[in-house]
């Protein structure tokens, strides 16, 4: 009988091998990147680059970009929201979808890095989650929440002649990561937000 017990333990481990393969399905997942207190990133910000990774032996197992309007803003930012309610699945919004092959429960780690479009340094964020096969994840789908703006300086530019103890005039243009715009009396109220600047030189503060 203990001449058995190799044999047996090795058809064991070919059953539930084959056990595994055979529950391998196509599981569907939505990814949509919310700019905070705002509407979602897509075509206008160029874009917002997803990233779907094992979470566990960090593989990656999908990466695109999330393409789209902006979204509803009546149901987005002006509605109040009820559980359950459809907020972001709306003709054309934003997202990036994509099909993995899961054989078993996966946890998985879902990364989103934008503006694209814009020069300065990215907002990320990452969520994870376990998955099963078979059960997508699509309709509102998976939304990730940036915080930050964009901010691109249009004074004073390289061309600007610059003279040694001159003051110099800084302009700035400033948008939330949807490209929605901040403007004095609009849904984004310019008049509720705070701008500070800071002069540095070489990681040293000179001036704010």
């Amino acid at each position: 009988m203990r001449r058995l017990l190799p044999v047996i333990a090795v058809l064991l481990i070919g059953v539930a091998t084959s056990a595994s393969l055979a529950r391998a399905e196509t599981t569907n997942v939505t990814v949509r990147v919310l700019a905070h207190d705002a509407k979602l990133i897509g075509d206008l910000s160029g874009g917002a680059e997803v990233s779907i990774y094992d979470a566990e032996s960090g593989e990656p197992l999908a990466r695109g970009t999330a393409w789209g309007k902006t979204g509803d803003t009546k149901k987005i930012i002006v509605q109040p929201r009820e559980r359950g309610a459809q907020v972001f699945d709306t003709p054309g919004a934003a997202q990036f979808t994509t099909a993995l092959d899961l054989d078993r429960p996966t946890w998985v780690r879902v990364e989103a890095l934008a503006p694209v479009g814009f020069t300065g340094t990215p907002a990320r964020a990452s969520r994870t989650l376990l998955m099963l096969p078979g059960h997508d994840i699509q309709g509102e789908g998976l939304v990730l929440e940036l915080h930050g703006l964009i901010v691109r300086i249009l004074s004073p530019t390289m061309e600007t002649p610059l003279e040694p103890g001159a003051t110099i005039a800084v302009e700035a243009g400033v948008k939330l990561l949807c490209t929605c715009p901040i403007e004095p009396g609009g849904l984004w109220d310019a008049d509720q937000y705070q701008v500070n600047a800071q002069l540095l030189r070489r990681g040293e503060l000179v001036s704010d």
